[in-house]
């Protein structure tokens, strides 16, 4: 007798922590995210490289999508809301530069990038004037600068 009560107290305390369990694996794992994707321009063609960084200023979350040669760029799972915009150009390839410095190779042998058409005021969130807004889902933003 004591060991069906001993057993049936355990159903119970396991059944329990079960429910428990699979209600907390139920509720939503995180704030709803979408994705953007467009395309950048410059004067009707397509800015080439760079970045564009998105800027959250009600959460700060911030995110970036790394312009491909078509002008177009892509930003996965990032969270819903108003964005502030910025296009910037890529970083220096500081590798390269430090070899320059120190005179490991000659000037000649680098490739240098093609001169970037992101005018100065676009590089940064809070004088470009671009703006999106990121809905769960697939959201597409072009900018026109």
């Amino acid at each position: 007798m004591k060991r069906s009560v001993l057993s049936a107290r355990l159903a119970v305390i396991l059944g329990l922590l079960g429910s428990v369990c699979w209600c907390v694996g139920c509720g939503p794992e995180g704030p709803p995210v979408g994705s953007i994707s467009g395309k950048v321009t410059y004067n009707g063609e397509p800015v080439t490289g760079g970045n564009v960084m998105l800027f959250s200023q009600q959460t700060g979350i911030g995110a970036s999508g790394e312009l491909e040669a078509s002008g177009t760029y892509h930003i996965e799972l990032i969270q819903t809301g108003d964005y502030q915009v910025a296009i910037a150009p890529e970083p220096p390839d500081l590798a390269a530069m430090e070899a320059i410095h120190l005179g490991r190779k000659p000037r000649e042998t680098i490739v240098q990038p093609p001169p970037l058409n992101i005018p100065a005021s676009y590089q940064n969130a809070e004088t470009s004037g671009l703006t999106a807004t990121v809905q769960e889902g697939t959201n597409t933003v072009d900018f026109s600068l």
